[in-house]
């Protein structure tokens, strides 16, 4: 008997194992037929396919759903659904409340009046009217079949056949993990790449470890020198995709070389990991896509390059520095540097060793490739380079390297053995031949200050650093300062951050990286609150000015836009005066802040040698001072008498001495500058002080004047209504009463919505706001309410219940940003939006 049973049980299991196989896998020669076979317009699909025995479909219940290829391209309103009249089941129009659209996902539900019998045949046909397109890239590929009742199925494979750009070359400025970039990514077209402005786009696909963020303005991206406009820009988180459409003025044609830039401010970051990241490209014509590997976290850093002479055309000496990556190190007598220089360099057959050092110390080969601008240094068989160390080079003006002729900026391209990712350098200026040199160049924009404690040759030194808001980029706590300093200094002091202050803060962290100080800015200090940025260096950091008198270059850049470097001239001399009864006295004939003002200035000419005509005086007044391009001598005196010419450089004002004027040693100079000159004080209260120097050698730095009030006054009043909060669309400032508010990002229209800063939102309302970066979430808690938005997701939660908005939270330039009417209206506010002045007037 128990033998009997033990045989049904197993028949019956093999019957249900036999029918259970047979449904799951049923599907059967599914087959699709694609229209045009084109990239870029709406095709026709036609899509067929057989039931299984046990697959038949009820009409109006059951469903087939078609997976589409990674790529494809649905129209932004189709998202939820497809309208009807464009996908057709057995000849039967299928309705649009039938149609569900997700990812590349397309459900269909059967219509009413058909109905499938087992084994019975369905085709379906999506016309072009859907606007359903093929994947931007060509290659093979194919769809994929499932039923509510029976597993998915592939269709036949169909192919879009393209062609690939080639020499595709990627540079990230910087390559160092999670740090905002700026990328230049160059590549050719191929013989049938030929791309036409205003409709063609070019596509940039960054590895899912890079952070792209939701929107990027058309002004931060280049395509071959010109900016794309403002709205030519799309970012396709998806698939971490930039869309970019050819500018109008940009003509590329078959076989053209494309070089694309994008700028820091994008808001691009790196990975989080050190590691190998791909990146591919292919355009609107060559729709086949080209990659290549790019290492991130191993790379040196940025390289400063100094040239003298920088005159088009002449023989130039090149120092150029780096520190090496973590993994950077490079071996004594086989490690090798190359330096690619630009187009119009000159670059000799062969250079001696003789006349290239590697931190003091001869090369051990230097081979050339002029064809390509290359030059390959390997270093001295007695020093090893390490990991993070900092490396000088110096090639000679004998070594023969000539500038380009052309005026312009100019970069190198510099890698190594072990940091293998080619880096950009700083940009550093050529003069032209037809040109007259211009010994100030470097100073024709606004430019930091450096003031030195002592300029006489091997003091122990301090230092007082300042520079105009927004000119080191938009700053904020945890972003770095780099001052690089000429390997003459030495510094072997306390590396500590208590002894610099910034804005009067201590700083978070002080590094010492081979001759370049870091300086990490504290995060309780919000820059946008200052005109003027002040960093000071204490002397126990122990940085001894060089033993030589001579000028010396101090390099300084940010690490949020480390290409844009600033050289700090400062001079070192054993007749720089520094007693305080000797420094150059300053009287002002207004005093008030950001207003026009007289200077009278005396000093004791203690240069080496009498002065006579043509011998100048330099004044360079703090930053934040305002001084007139085309200042007129007419209203300035030296001891009386029109100076023969005036220079205005930035805010460096050089004087020349007129025929007959002759100026002893040890006389009494007096410089007046009247008030009509338009030279206005800088906008913020303090203390100030210029630097005097003479073409005779007389170097001094002014005793302080006080412009403004000693203490600031009630400038931030205002005339607005108490328990008012005002954003201004595209303004940093906001009013919270009557009290003006400096904001680091300013709110911005999305989707037709208002978004503004999450803490300046939270403090006006009294919430207290956080962000968590690990799960990027928003948290806003006012009394008994809290809101939990989640970035770019359009669902928030409001205490235990969920609700959809109508604009999710973003981060926009690194900072989040959150709806300001949801917010406000539920914590009880009122919002009003002023068109006339495009204000959010919320009260409480």
């Amino acid at each position: 008997m128990f033998k009997k049973i033990s045989i049904v049980i197993g028949i019956f299991s093999l019957l249900l194992f036999l029918s259970t196989t047979t449904a799951v896998a049923s599907l059967s020669n599914a087959t699709v037929e694609v229209s045009p076979l084109e990239t870029g317009v709406p095709v026709q699909y036609t899509i067929g396919f057989y039931v299984g025995s046990s697959g038949a479909l009820e009409g109006g219940r059951d469903e087939i759903i078609l997976y589409f290829p990674e790529g494809t391209v649905f129209p932004d309103s189709l998202r939820n659904n497809l309208s009807a009249g464009s996908v057709f089941v057995n000849g039967v129009e299928v309705d649009d409340r039938s149609l569900y659209h997700n990812d590349t996902r397309l459900i269909i539900t059967l219509p009413s009046a058909v109905n499938v019998r087992a084994n019975g045949y369905v085709g379906i046909i999506i016309t072009p009217e859907a606007g359903i397109k093929l994947p931007r890239m060509a290659g093979t590929h194919y769809v994929e079949v499932e039923t509510s009742r029976e597993q998915k199925t592939k269709t036949n494979s169909f192919t879009i056949d393209g062609s690939r750009v080639s020499n595709l070359e990627v540079i990230a400025t910087s390559s160092a993990v999670d740090e905002f970039a700026e990328y230049e990514i160059s590549f050719r077209t191929s013989s049938r790449g030929e791309l036409v402005s205003e409709e063609d786009e070019i596509y940039i696909e960054f590895d899912k470890d890079f952070y792209l963020p939701r929107s990027i303005v058309g002004s931060d991206i280049e395509v071959n020198g010109v900016k794309v406009r403002s709205d030519g820009v799309k970012v396709d988180l998806a698939t971490n995709t930039l869309e970019i459409l050819v500018p109008a003025e940009v003509r590329i044609d078959d076989r053209d070389t494309v070089t694309v830039k994008i700028d820091s401010r994008a808001g691009i970051r790196n990975p989080r990991q050190t590691g190998s990241y791909r990146f591919q490209v292919y355009t609107s014509a060559d729709t086949l896509s080209t990659w290549v590997n790019y290492r991130v976290g191993m790379a040196i850093t940025t390289p400063v390059v100094v040239i003298n002479p920088n005159e088009g055309g002449k023989d130039s000496q090149y120092t150029i520095g780096f520190t090496t990556s973590k993994e950077g190190a490079l071996q004594a007598g086989k490690g090798q540097i190359y330096l690619e220089f630009p187009d119009g360099t000159y670059i000799p057959r062969s250079i001696s060793t003789k006349y290239v050092t590697i931190n003091g110390q001869n090369a051990e080969d230097v081979d050339t490739t002029p064809r390509d601008n290359m030059i390959t240094i390997t270093v001295p068989s007695k020093a090893r380079i390490a990991e993070e160390t900092y490396v000088n080079i110096v090639i000679k003006s004998e070594a023969g390297i000539e500038n380009p002729d052309v005026s312009g900026e100019y970069r190198i391209s510099i890698n190594t053995t072990a940091d293998k990712n080619k880096v950009r350098s700083n940009s550093y200026t050529i003069v032209g031949i037809a040109e007259e040199p211009d010994e100030d160049n470097d100073e024709v924009s606004s430019k930091p200050t450096v003031r030195l404690s002592s300029y006489k040759p091997g003091d122990r030194i301090s230092l007082d650093i300042s520079f105009e808001e927004g000119l080191l980029g938009n700053l904020r706590g945890g972003d770095k300062l780099h001052l690089i300093f000429p390997a003459a200094y030495e510094i072997s002091g306390k590396i500590e951050p208590e002894y610099v202050t910034v804005n009067g803060e201590e700083a978070e962290k002080l590094e010492l990286i081979g001759q370049s100080l870091v300086v990490t800015l504290p995060d309780d200090v919000d820059f946008s609150d200052y005109n003027i940025t002040e960093v000071k260096i204490g002397s126990q950091v122990g940085i001894k000015n060089p033993d030589k008198e001579a000028s010396y270059s101090l390099l300084l850049c940010s690490s949020i836009n480390s290409s844009q470097i600033y050289n700090c001239s400062v001079k070192i001399s054993e007749t720089v005066v520094e007693n305080d009864g000797e420094k150059p006295s300053v009287e002002l004939t207004a005093t008030e802040v950001g207003e026009d003002s007289g200077y009278l200035i005396f000093f004791k000419n203690t240069g080496s040698e009498t002065m006579l005509e043509g011998d100048t005086i330099s004044l360079t007044f703090p930053v934040g001072t305002e001084v007139p391009e085309n200042l007129s001598r007419s209203f300035i005196r030296i001891n009386g008498q029109t100076p023969e010419k005036v220079k205005v450089s930035s805010n460096k004002v050089t004087l020349t001495l007129p025929e007959g004027l002759l100026i002893k040693e040890d006389a009494i100079i007096t410089v007046l500058i009247e008030e009509t000159a338009e030279i206005k004080n800088p906008k913020k209260d303090g203390r100030y002080s210029l630097v005097v120097q003479t073409s005779t050698g007389y170097f001094a730095m002014s005793a302080e004047y006080l412009v403004g009030e000693a203490e600031p006054g009630d400038e931030n009043e205002v005339d607005r209504k108490d328990g008012e909060i005002v954003f201004k669309i595209d303004s940093k400032i906001a009013y919270y009463g009557k009290t003006q508010v400096n904001l680091d990002t300013a709110p911005t229209i999305l989707e037709n919505f208002t978004v503004v800063p999450l803490r300046a939102l939270g403090d006006a309302l009294g919430a207290q706001t956080d962000y968590d970066d690990a799960t990027r979430t928003v948290t806003v808690k006012y009394q008994d309410k809290e809101l939990v938005f989640y970035i770019d997701s359009k669902l928030v939660k409001v205490n235990n219940e969920w609700k959809v908005i109508d604009i999710p939270a973003t981060l926009i330039n690194n900072r989040v940003m959150i709806p300001v009417r949801f917010v406000s209206e539920s914590y009880g506010a009122t919002v009003e939006w002023n068109n006339d002045t495009r204000e959010v007037i919320i009260t409480k």
